[in-house]
């Protein structure tokens, strides 16, 4: 069951995107958005991946939409969490933990959108 966590407002105006039913309302980042939030591994757990669709959940250099894609984590796949941050709104949630995956093959670490991991991601500030 996933623990709601606090809404953090951001410091810069956004652009909302208002969306007709069954589409995502994303906020978006401020166009100078910082893809390098810094990040440290406080955090022991792991989530699963869920409900990401069939191109999977977009592990990203930063904890926004506009931020550059490192790949993408099927459904049902594990990642280690590192810790938490706040980025760009979706849904109202803004919410992203910065995360290690690697299933096998090299290791991936990047920004996940928290709605996607099985039990909320991180709780530990970065």
């Amino acid at each position: 069951m996933r623990r709601p966590k606090p809404v953090v407002a951001l410091a810069q105006a956004a652009l909302t995107l208002v969306a007709a039913a069954g589409i995502v309302a994303v906020t978006s980042a401020p166009a100078n958005a910082n893809c390098s939030h810094a990040w440290s591994d406080k955090d022991y757990g792991s989530n699963r991946v869920q409900d990401a669709g069939s191109t999977g959940l977009a592990l990203r250099t930063g904890p926004h939409t506009s931020c550059g894609l490192v790949t993408r984590i099927p459904t049902g796949h594990w990642v280690t969490l590192d810790c938490q941050g706040y980025g760009d709104y979706i849904n109202g949630w803004n919410g992203w933990t910065h995360v290690r995956y690697g299933n096998g093959g090299p290791t991936y670490s990047g920004w996940v959108f928290d709605h996607y991991l099985d039990d909320g991601g991180s709780y530990i500030d970065c």
